[in-house]
């Protein structure tokens, strides 16, 4: 059992729980606003088989051990995602769009980091291909809600 992989495997668990919470909340806060509230309901959806496939690798490591590249985990860094996972925590009554939106746009760009890392230490290329090609695409959705936003709240104000 190697304890990297463990503590590396239970972040990636962590995150996209954190992130099911999130993109949920999300949806909810903005129930008025359709395009984003439908975009928060599919991040959230798709965070859901993440979640399975790296709960999945967590007890093949725990049991058997996976077949690892140690020098694939040099590159793995944990220690910014406490406060990823703080700033995604809270949606509240009171949070602008843009401001989730912002929260939103750094913690799917550094899980698609971390999740190249784990490509390159765990292998499994086509799962972690489609995980790390759909942030990607999440990720742009977001880039254009901030800026539709940005706009909108410039122009327009925010009710």
């Amino acid at each position: 059992m190697n304890e990297k992989v463990i503590k590396s495997l239970e972040t990636a668990v962590r995150l996209e729980e954190s992130g099911i919470y999130f993109f949920s909340n999300a949806a909810r806060k903005f129930y008025r606003i359709s395009e984003l509230k439908n975009s928060m309901e599919t991040f959230a959806k798709s965070k859901v088989f993440n979640r399975n496939f790296f709960n999945d690798l967590l007890n093949q490591e725990k049991k058997l051990g996976l077949k690892v590249n140690d020098s694939g985990f040099e590159s793995v860094d944990l220690s910014k995602f406490g406060v990823i996972l703080e700033d995604i925590s809270v949606v509240g009554e009171n949070s602008m769009p843009v401001d989730v939106l912002n929260s939103a746009f750094n913690y799917i760009l550094e899980s698609a980091r971390f999740f190249s890392s784990m490509k390159k230490a765990l292998g499994y290329s086509v799962q972690f291909d489609k995980i790390i090609n759909e942030n990607k695409v999440i990720f742009e959705l977001i880039k254009k809600h901030i800026h539709n936003y940005t706009v909108e709240v410039y122009f327009y104000g925010y009710e």
